[in-house]
């Protein structure tokens, strides 16, 4: 516990230094980190209290709550340097806005309204083909948000908006086999006894007109390529050999990495990120076939950000 102290201690350091040369427009800013990170100090006080069959959740979360604060960090610290660049006389070459700047904070997305808005329009679709909606159900969104907690937990260390090249992976399977290793596993282990199940997942890029600076002699960013996960059927044993190395060849790509300078950043609603969600699995074959299964009853859907991705689950019931 001491170690998630320590890095809140750096980052009050960090705010307390920012205030001495923050423009107006920048304290709202960072007075809503500030506020975020003595919440999550509360968080930390409290974790010796929790149980121990939730810790590693509990610190799973706390984790990417101190990624999340630090990746807003950085924003605003590219924010709060932009006066200083802006003025620098040397050659550059700015895509698509030249040397302006405009970034954008992170917005404070209420998660379980995005969930509901895509239920909402998920449910359209559904009427739009002569079926009838889909229930919520809490206790198969219970299912959905862990298996989407544990999918953001993973991605964390693949992004990071400090570079221009991210590595989101998402998967049916998991191989935490306290949690249920696919989706029908994970109803039984829950109590939710059924016919049928489906799964619906995306990892969804949730800036908007993002744009880095480069010099002339730089030029634009070359990403790696890292290898997929499939989302074909297998034994455990293959599937967690082939998630292995797909998680391994990110590992291996992270370090080449070099930061860049954005110069801009804007962010997509709640709106945007629900119906382009859905848009995305309508044109999916298997997505879509999920959707308009007409045994289908209830459904439940877990949401989390990562930097700069939205990953949501979708649960289906029959």
């Amino acid at each position: 516990m001491k170690k998630y102290y320590y890095i809140l201690f750096v980052i009050l350091g960090l705010l307390a230094n920012s205030h001495s040369f923050a423009a107006d427009d920048a304290q709202g800013q960072i007075n809503s980190i500030l506020t975020d990170v003595l919440n999550l100090a509360i968080k930390v006080q409290h974790l010796q209290e929790t149980p121990p069959q939730y810790i590693l959740d509990a610190k799973r979360q706390l984790l990417i709550e101190l990624l999340s604060i630090q990746q807003r960090l950085l924003i605003l610290s590219q924010s709060l340097s932009s006066q200083t660049v802006i003025s620098n006389t040397a050659t550059t070459t700015g895509i698509g806005v030249g040397n302006n700047f405009y970034i954008t904070p992170p917005p404070s997305y209420d998660l379980n309204a995005i969930a509901r808005a895509i239920h909402d329009r998920i449910n359209q679709a559904r009427v739009s083909n002569g079926l009838t909606p889909l229930a919520w159900s809490e206790s198969v969104t219970i299912v959905a948000a862990d298996h989407n907690f544990e999918q953001a937990y993973d991605n964390a260390e693949f992004i990071d908006t400090r570079f221009a090249c991210e590595y989101p992976i998402i998967r049916h399977e998991s191989f935490d086999t306290s949690r249920g290793y696919n989706v029908s596993d994970r109803l039984i282990r829950n109590n939710i006894y059924h016919q049928r199940a489906g799964e619906n997942i995306i990892a969804l890029p949730i800036g908007k007109n993002w744009t880095y600076r480069y010099t002339a002699d730089q030029g634009i960013v070359t990403c790696p390529e890292a290898l997929e996960y499939s989302e074909t059927s297998g034994t455990y044993a293959d599937k967690y050999q082939e998630y292995q190395r797909a998680i391994t060849s990110r590992r291996n790509i992270m370090p080449q990495l070099k930061p860049v300078t954005w110069v801009n950043q804007d962010w997509k609603s709640s709106d945007q990120i629900a119906q382009e969600s859905v848009d995305a699995w309508m044109n999916s074959a298997g997505h879509r076939a999920n959707i308009l299964y007409s045994g289908f009853r209830l459904e439940g859907i877990g949401v989390n950000v990562v930097g700069n991705y939205i990953i949501s689950t979708e649960v289906f019931v029959e």
